[in-house]
């Protein structure tokens, strides 16, 4: 599986996670809301990807600091 394929399937469980829509995530992501189509087909950079990389571990912090305090 390359990098994509794999980085899809992440956005694909961190959006159903948190029933957003692909589009919403690629906003708030990389300030692009065909994000996710453009990992499809193939044309993101390697900047894109690592900022949506950044972007789920970052909310997954979030969600795991906010568990600790409940």
């Amino acid at each position: 599986m390359g990098i994509q394929q794999a980085l899809l399937r992440e956005i694909a469980a961190f959006c159903a996670a948190r029933g957003i829509a692909a589009t919403t995530f690629g906003k708030y992501a990389a300030r692009d809301t065909r994000l996710v189509e453009k990992l499809r087909t193939g044309t993101v950079t390697v900047k894109t990807i690592e900022k949506a990389r950044a972007y789920i571990a970052a909310e997954q912090g979030k969600a795991q600091e906010t568990s600790r305090e409940n």
